[in-house]
């Protein structure tokens, strides 16, 4: 595969900027086409870095794309090329989920991982799907994490990958996740200030990444 353009991808934030260049720069090593990259989360956190890619086809049919609402991606008449969808519902077997996104009979390696509302199941769950030495991308780490999992979390740097977390090595990133914590998510949607309740906020793992 010839090197993707940077110039030509839309990008609106300095994550964004971060997040498709690594996407960029993953599949313009990837020579034979066996190489794929995952994208989770929430289907309104995953649209824009997907708008951002929009304007380059051949990048979208080596991406694939989990999340647990996938009718409006499927809907979608703006783009003929789509990446791959796959629903990952979280009251599904985690082997299910696992075999949605790719089998024992696929021919193709998942190098580079991003995960924009990360929990400590789906890290679990990537981390089977992922190349020993391949890359997640996560927005923040959830300091209960490395106490609950701690050889889970040192198995991506084990043998020669990485686990990046926006929040620590960009500014934007750092202070929109601060924001996130500074109001509870039901009192968000409301607009009423509140204090942070841990076990609610699912974004960081809570209750749900446990």
């Amino acid at each position: 595969m010839n090197e993707f353009p940077r110039d030509s991808i839309r990008h609106t934030s300095e994550e964004l900027t971060f997040v498709c260049e690594k996407i960029i720069s993953c599949l313009s090593e990837n020579k034979e086409h066996t190489k794929k990259v995952l994208l989770c989360g929430r289907l309104r956190e995953l649209e824009p870095c997907l708008a951002s890619l929009g304007n380059r086809p051949e990048l979208l049919e080596h991406i694939i794309v989990a999340t647990n609402n996938i009718t409006r991606l499927y809907n979608d008449k703006t783009t003929v090329k789509k990446p791959l969808i796959v629903e990952w519902d979280e009251s599904v077997y985690e082997e299910y989920l696992i075999e949605r996104v790719k089998t024992s009979s696929d021919h193709f390696s998942i190098s580079l991982a991003i995960d924009f509302s990360p929990t400590l199941r789906r890290i679990e769950r990537i981390r089977k799907l992922l190349e020993k030495d391949g890359v997640l991308i996560i927005t923040a780490e959830n300091p209960g994490w490395r106490m609950a999992k701690p050889q889970l979390l040192s198995s991506f740097s084990a043998n020669g990958g990485s686990l990046i977390k926006l929040a620590e090595c960009l500014v934007s990133a750092a202070n929109s996740e601060r924001r996130l914590h500074l109001l509870r998510p039901v009192e968000r949607r409301n607009g009423i200030l509140g204090s942070v309740s841990c076990p609610e906020d699912t974004r960081f793992g809570g209750m749900k990444g446990r």
